[in-house]
């Protein structure tokens, strides 16, 4: 499509873009990339593509829950070996708590959960933090966090 004499690039109903890039598998993964349909976020507000669209949207569970859990379910396997979580707002926004205590399991077919990071006896209060392990094929990751302070999320890479 010409727009004021240029191509203007459309993907999936969408203008490709920055913000909306073209699929290249194994780049990242995007809203495009999830099965909202099968994801759940449990006690968490928000939207589950807010965690790969904005880094500034705060999803959270502020409930005193002893396990707040995420379950983020992919349109197509996804081969990981790292996993970040963020929450870019907390020191902007005082109702915007960090995360801690995190737990992560890749979940494959017929819902076997595989344990890929287990440090949620560390009550440390993170804004940003890295996980890594071994590389893994999943269709699904389901995070838990084992407080039962807020937890507040912006992103998930």
């Amino acid at each position: 499509m010409l727009l004021n004499g240029f191509m203007k690039l459309i993907f999936g109903g969408k203008e490709l873009s920055v913000q909306n890039p073209l699929a290249v598998d194994g780049d990242s993964v995007y809203c495009k990339d999830i099965d909202q349909a099968r994801s759940d976020l449990h006690n968490f507000s928000g939207s589950v593509c807010d965690f790969f669209e904005d880094l500034h949207s705060i999803n959270k569970d502020v409930t005193s829950d002893a396990i707040k859990t995420l379950f983020i379910h992919f349109n197509r396997p996804v081969i990981t070996y790292a996993m970040g979580l963020g929450n870019s707002e907390s020191a902007n926004n005082l109702d915007a708590p960090n995360f801690s205590n995190v737990k992560i399991f890749g979940v494959n077919s017929g819902n076997v959960e595989t344990l890929l990071v287990d440090e949620s006896t560390d009550n440390t209060k993170y804004t940003s933090k890295t996980f890594q392990f071994s590389p893994l094929g999943i269709n699904a990751i389901k995070i838990e966090f084992h407080t039962p302070d807020g937890v507040g999320l912006t992103n998930i890479s």
